[in-house]
């Protein structure tokens, strides 16, 4: 190879090396196999939609609410049969303790059911409240 065609052959490879980095650097668009539907854009719920979900929240609130109050009220008959049963005191006292402690615990599993339902749906109405089972 002579002086000046190895001068034109690098002057070629240094006029064509840009266009050679520009070509690969454009993205290619990904392919989507055929048959693939194009996915929609994301649409707000409607008003029937949010209004389906609160009446679904509602009444899995209710629903937990109910149970809460049933298991309540089978741990107080629990706790009546067994404060019937014994004469001694310290036992009494313990017995009483767990009792309070227990329906704390009850009043807290409600509150906090409401609560997140108000913290997903705020501005809407509660649900009603569970009944509660206080006293002996």
């Amino acid at each position: 190879m002579t002086n000046s065609s190895r001068k034109k052959f690098l002057f070629l490879l240094a006029a064509a090396l840009p266009a050679l980095a520009l070509a690969q650097a454009q993205p290619q668009q990904p392919s989507r196999p055929a048959g693939q539907p194009q996915r929609p854009a994301y649409t707000a719920p409607s008003s029937a939609q949010q209004d389906w979900q609160r009446a679904v929240d509602r009444s899995r609130v209710q629903s937990q609410q109910r149970q809460n109050a049933v298991q309540q009220q089978l741990q107080q008959d629990n706790v009546n049969r067994q404060m019937n049963a014994t004469t001694d005191p310290a036992l009494r006292s313990q017995l009483d303790n767990a009792n309070r402690t227990q329906q704390n615990l009850y009043r807290a599993k409600q509150d906090d059911e409401v609560k997140r339902y108000n913290d997903r749906h705020p501005g809407q109405p509660p649900p009603p409240a569970g009944t509660s089972s206080t006293g002996r």
